[in-house]
């Protein structure tokens, strides 16, 4: 029944958020191991788009579940991901990324710029990867590219618009 779900979970927002949670731990760690074995700065951000991409090419259900469906929000506390924790939650690691290669010297250290860029890259990734989920090779309104030769192209263009956009800024 209904009522021993609610009683179990609290309401639908954290019933969705818990069967989410291990979804998103796995993609962390699928970001987390990509990271790993890339050099700091630019390889590391692109290393962390190859693996978000491959991992919804790879669990298209999960990943359509988890990000292309509306659903009620509970709150963080709900989770068992720790929501902005680098180590379970995949937009933080982003935002670590982003932050290291600020450190680097590579983009603006400014706290909106770094906020802006994880967004713009994270949306760049989501985007190609949701395109790759719901418009198959028989899409004719789109035309289906080879997804490596699309997927390099993207994290080049991501990465040379960012680094255009938001350069070091100099106190």
């Amino acid at each position: 029944s209904t009522t021993v779900v609610y009683t179990l979970f609290g309401d639908k927002a954290a019933l969705i958020t818990q069967a989410m949670d291990e979804d998103l731990l796995e993609l962390t760690r699928a970001i987390t191991e990509a990271v790993a074995l890339a050099e700091p700065g630019w390889p590391r951000l692109r290393a962390m788009g190859r693996a978000y991409v491959e991992f919804g090419i790879e669990h298209p259900d999960e990943y359509a579940f988890v990000f292309m469906t509306r659903r009620p929000h509970a709150p963080n506390d709900a989770a068992r991901v720790q929501h902005g924790d680098p180590a379970q939650d995949p937009y933080a690691a982003g935002r670590r990324l982003v932050s290291e290669a600020a450190r680097m010297g590579l983009i603006s250290d400014q706290p909106d710029d770094i906020e802006l860029v994880v967004q713009i890259f994270w949306e760049g990734i989501h985007g190609l990867t949701a395109r790759l989920l719901v418009m198959g090779d028989d899409d004719n309104w789109v035309p289906s590219m080879p997804t490596e030769l699309h997927l390099d192209a993207m994290l080049d263009v991501l990465c040379a618009g960012i680094a255009q956009r938001f350069p070091p800024r100099r106190g």
